[in-house]
């Protein structure tokens, strides 16, 4: 599930890391 949330990230954009960022560091 990681390195799928890595994709995601990567293909949003830096406007979506912001979302995706605090659910990656609850995931780790």
């Amino acid at each position: 599930f990681g390195s799928q949330l890595q994709n995601f990230r990567a293909r949003s954009g830096r406007v979506r890391s912001d979302l995706v960022d605090p659910f990656r560091f609850l995931i780790n």
